[in-house]
């Protein structure tokens, strides 16, 4: 399964999305079909954040295993640092989150992650 999300940073903050399950994630989603990697990330931030952002550059992968409804699924997921232009936080509800925010390192650091995107973050924060 392949995605695209986008590390979208302000004032040295990241931009997250807090799920009904009480979770912290970064926006990422699916490609739609004749869509680019880059073009789809744009707009999985801007549906699930409501902000309007740019891309900075390519990261670059990020590869994880997970358990859905009983099988395992294989999920790579391509990375672009951005920073917003415009829009307003609006978690998209609809997809199950609850709250936005940009966050510190700090706060990022304290919360339960995916390793990946956890190292991701903190490389972003640190350019």
């Amino acid at each position: 399964m392949l995605s695209t999300g986008g590390i979208v940073i302000q004032d040295n903050k990241v931009l997250m999305l807090k799920t009904y399950r009480n979770r912290w994630v970064l926006p990422k989603g699916h490609i739609e079909a004749g869509e680019t990697f880059s073009r789809a990330a744009l707009r999985e931030v801007f549906e699930e954040t409501g902000v309007v952002a740019k891309i900075d550059y390519r990261i670059g992968w990020l590869e994880f295993y997970f358990f859905s409804r009983g099988r395992l699924v294989n999920k790579k997921v391509l990375w672009y640092k951005m920073h917003p232009v415009g829009g307003e936080l609006k978690p998209l509800k609809k997809e199950g989150f609850v709250d936005i925010d940009y966050l510190t390192l700090e706060q990022v650091n304290s919360f339960r992650l995916h390793k990946g995107e956890r190292e991701m973050i903190r490389k972003v924060l640190k350019d």
